[in-house]
């Protein structure tokens, strides 16, 4: 076991090179116990911050749905009135658009 690694050379590598620390050799690989339970915590840690982030935003989804079908409801609701006050349908449709753009009144 000459070409392993020490234990003193895994405890000082990080997370993300614990791979390079790994001998290469015929032999078994070892890591050090301490290497181990270090890229674990890493990795619990980077875990914990992913479901937060997932869950900031769904969170973040919900309030622009809700946001989005509140408009959606208070649109309908002022067409409605406008409607019964005017007897006309306050919506612009596009094919009305392209009708006054041909006729040139935009």
């Amino acid at each position: 076991m000459a070409n392993a690694p020490s234990s003193t050379e895994l405890a000082g590598a990080s997370g993300s090179d614990i791979s390079t620390s790994v001998s290469h050799g015929n032999g078994p690989t070892e890591l050090s116990l301490q290497a181990v339970v270090e890229e674990r915590d890493r990795l619990r840690k980077e875990l914990t911050e992913a479901r937060d982030e997932v869950m900031r935003l769904r969170c973040q989804a919900e309030l622009l749905r809700e946001e989005w079908f509140m408009a959606r409801l208070q649109e309908e609701e002022y067409r409605k009135y406008i409607r019964k006050l005017t007897g006309m349908d306050p919506c612009i449709r596009l094919r009305d658009v392209r009708e006054a753009e041909k006729n040139g009144l935009t």
